[in-house]
């Protein structure tokens, strides 16, 4: 069986909701356990920094966890800090819709998909992302099918995208950004993962 991570992002907008995304990965050869904190919050800090200008001021991302996936089970979650946030000030209370990536696999069916939230107005030109956030966008997705380099060779993280019906983790082989802003479902607490 692979050993493989996962990595939770949790973020908050004002008191009013939650906004969690999930990323799955292996690290390189050389690469500790101990270093995964550092890792991680340089690889969630390159992907969203591009994105700040376009998100409401009341979003910000607090915190993250790291559980680890060994002979198909997963490990205790270990969560860390982290501050990030919206900086556009002007829209305190977004748009209930988000900008969609998808990061696609060789396996038929087997793809990614993260909602990128809380979009501020300015953002959507009509129902499509404006090219400024077009652009943020991408490189969101780009970071996200690039992982995170650290000091050294064998010293990563390379992101995966796990099946559950085989405990597989597929390497990810492109990526594309939806124009359309999308709807991101809601979930009652304590239900789904």
């Amino acid at each position: 069986m692979t050993t493989a991570y996962e990595m939770v992002v949790k973020g908050k907008v004002a008191s009013l909701y939650d906004i969690v995304n999930v990323f799955h990965f292996v690290k390189g050869v050389d690469t500790e356990d101990s270093e995964l904190e550092d890792l991680c919050a340089d690889w969630i800090d390159a992907m969203w920094t591009p994105l700040a200008p376009y998100l409401s001021s009341a979003y910000t991302i607090h915190s993250f966890g790291i559980r680890k996936f060994v002979d198909g089970v997963w490990g205790l979650e270990t969560v860390h800090s982290i501050s990030i946030a919206g900086s556009d000030s002007a829209e305190m209370l977004p748009l209930q819709n988000a900008a969609v990536a998808l990061a696609r696999t060789g396996v038929k069916r087997v793809f990614g998909r993260k909602f990128i939230a809380p979009l501020t107005v300015a953002t959507i030109a009509s129902t499509e992302l404006a090219s400024a956030a077009l652009i943020a966008m991408a490189q969101f997705t780009a970071k996200w099918l690039s992982g995170q380099d650290g000091s050294g060779a064998g010293h990563n993280i390379r992101p995966r995208i796990f099946r559950k019906e085989t405990g597989a983790f597929e390497a990810l082989l492109g990526g594309s950004v939806d124009v359309l802003v999308g709807s991101m479902r809601r979930r009652k607490v304590g239900v789904g993962s």
